[in-house]
């Protein structure tokens, strides 16, 4: 697999060739998350085509990262929050 993204808001690229059993088919994967990932990951290691996945931001990974606040890392995943939250109050940059 191959990727590209130079940061300034242009789409991430991650791309996989792979021969003779897709037969020329290519297939176009919206969303580096998790789900985007396996699908990837699930027509690349079947042999089944050639395979792009479009990413807006410069990271894979979807909406689980992490974060760094004085030092300390946090893992942050898919979670919904009410705006008194205590973590969105502690991270007010969350909000965006």
């Amino acid at each position: 697999m191959m990727g590209s993204a130079n940061g300034n808001g242009d789409v991430m690229t991650v791309e996989s060739q792979r021969g003779s059993l897709g037969k020329g088919r290519r297939f176009a994967i919206l969303g580096g998350g998790p789900g985007g990932l396996a699908a990837a990951a699930f027509i690349q290691q079947r042999g089944l085509g050639d395979v792009v996945l479009y990413e807006r931001s410069d990271r894979l990974g979807g909406l689980q990262h992490s974060l760094e606040f004085d030092g300390r890392h946090f893992d942050v995943g898919t979670f919904l929050y009410s705006e008194d939250h205590g973590l969105l109050q502690a991270f007010p940059h969350l909000r965006e």
